[in-house]
C-alpha cells in the first residue's frame, strides 16, 4: 500500500485483504497494527476521497482491525481514522456500502475508547449516522450498523447523547425497529442505541 499509494486498484485490494485477514483473528489483527496497516488504510482514504470502493473497503478494514483491539483503536484515533470515516459518509451519502462500512468502523473505533468517542462527536459522526439511517431506511445493514455506532458513540458521553437527541437519533432508532421488525440484528442494535442515548438524559 505504501509503495503504490497512487494506484487505486492496489489500495482497494489491499484494504479488502486486510479486512478479510483480520476478521475474527486476533493474531493477524495485532500483526496488522504493528505493521502500520491502520495508518495505511487511512492514507488510502485520504488519497482517494472520491473513490467509493476504496472508502468502503478501507472502512471495512478499519472496522475489522480495531474490533476488540484497544491498541489499534488508539492508532486509528491518532491516524485520523474517525474523521476519515465521517468524511466518507458525508461525501458518499447515497452509497449504502460506504455508509454501512463507515458506521461499523465508527462503532468499532469508539468502543471503550473515550478519546475516539469525543473525536467522533466533534467530527459530526452522530449526525452522520442519523443521516445514513434517514437516507437508507430500507437497508437493514445500514440501520444495524448506524445503531451500533450510535450506541458506542453515546456510551458514557453526555455531549454525544445530547447531539443524538438533537439530530433525531431516538426517532431514527424507533423507525428502524418498526421497519425491520423481523431482523434480529436491527432490533438488538436499536435497543442498545436507545439504552445508551437515554441513559442519564431526561430529554432523550
Amino acid at each position: 500500500m505504501t509503495a503504490h499509494g497512487e494506484h487505486a486498484g492496489v489500495q482497494e485490494a489491499a484494504c479488502r485483504a486486510l479486512a478479510s485477514m483480520t476478521a475474527d483473528n486476533r493474531d493477524n489483527t495485532i500483526e496488522a497494527g504493528e505493521a502500520g496497516a491502520v495508518g495505511a488504510a487511512v492514507g488510502a482514504m485520504e488519497n482517494n476521497v472520491e473513490d467509493q470502493e476504496i472508502q468502503e473497503a478501507a472502512c471495512r478494514a478499519l472496522a475489522s482491525m480495531t474490533a476488540d483491539n484497544r491498541d489499534n483503536t488508539i492508532k486509528a484515533g491518532e491516524a485520523g481514522a474517525v474523521g476519515a470515516a465521517v468524511g466518507a459518509m458525508e461525501r458518499h451519502g447515497e452509497h449504502a456500502g460506504v455508509q454501512e462500512a463507515a458506521c461499523r468502523a465508527l462503532a468499532s473505533m469508539t468502543a471503550d475508547n473515550r478519546d475516539n468517542t469525543i473525536k467522533a462527536g466533534e467530527a459530526g459522526a452522530v449526525g452522520a449516522a442519523v443521516g445514513a439511517m434517514e437516507r437508507h431506511g430500507e437497508h437493514a445493514g445500514v440501520q444495524e450498523a448506524a445503531c451500533r455506532a450510535l450506541a458506542s458513540m453515546t456510551a458514557d458521553n453526555r455531549d454525544n447523547t445530547i447531539k443524538a437527541g438533537e439530530a433525531g437519533a431516538v426517532g431514527a432508532a424507533v423507525g428502524a425497529m418498526e421497519r425491520h421488525g423481523e431482523h434480529a440484528g436491527v432490533q438488538e442494535a436499536a435497543c442498545r442505541a436507545l439504552a445508551s442515548m437515554t441513559a442519564d438524559n431526561r430529554d432523550n
